[in-house]
């Protein structure tokens, strides 16, 4: 179906859409996770992540971080901002390969948190910002293709504009702030380390992907 998924993508199993099941059942693992353990069931990152040490054990403690939230209204927040773009990538890519893209920025987004001085480990808007990046790049790369889908223009356009809207809102645990710059993006460490993180990979991925065409058309 068109609605479910992109017309212009193969549908082998690994990038069928499944009725959007992997975006539910990420919302739903999170507000679980909130409604038992509350708030501070994770790690802390400023109290017991030891930043600029690239190890497992603070891989592992940040990547536990990705899934908490400070209160319901954070939670509520963060899973809104997802489905956004959660659906328009499970849309676009696959119910599997969503799964494995937002695995793929809570383990290596958190590992560049760490790996920093600074410290930017902030629970799972972090993942959001990648996943942010990853909607923007794939969007650029899909517009300079030559064959493209009119409703897959508009509809990345929409998502695009919602990003950024996000961006301007600062806040989200306890109020709201609204600017005209993307001011939740550039005054988070936690955010702006998970959208660089998603501007790297996903500009790889399309590169290579890319490429590999262009040696299978030779």
């Amino acid at each position: 179906m068109k609605f479910f998924d992109d017309k212009s993508k193969n549908t082998k199993w690994w990038n069928r859409n499944y009725f959007f099941i992997g975006t539910i059942i990420i919302v739903l693992l999170n507000i679980v996770l909130f409604s038992i353990l509350g708030s501070n069931w994770a790690p802390n990152p400023q109290s017991q992540i030891s930043y600029s040490v690239l190890n497992f054990d603070n891989i592992w403690l940040s990547f536990l971080n990705c899934f908490e939230h400070s209160n319901w209204q954070h939670c509520l927040l963060n899973m809104l901002c997802f489905v956004v773009v959660g659906t328009y990538i499970e849309r676009k890519k696959g119910t599997t390969n969503l799964v494995c893209i937002v695995l793929l920025f809570a383990i290596i987004g958190k590992s560049m948190s760490v790996a920093n001085s600074l410290g930017g480990a902030h629970g799972f808007s972090g993942i959001n910002y990648a996943l942010y990046a990853f909607v923007i790049v794939d969007y650029i790369f899909y517009i300079f293709k030559k064959d493209k889908d009119k409703s897959n223009i508009i509809y990345g356009a929409i998502v695009i504009g919602l990003i950024y809207f996000a961006m301007c809102y600062n806040g989200g645990t306890t109020g709201f702030g609204f600017n005209w710059y993307p001011y939740d993006l550039i005054n988070n460490m936690g955010h702006y380390t998970g959208f660089v993180a998603g501007l790297i990979i996903t500009s790889l991925i399309n590169i290579v992907k890319l490429q590999t065409i262009k040696e299978a058309k030779k």
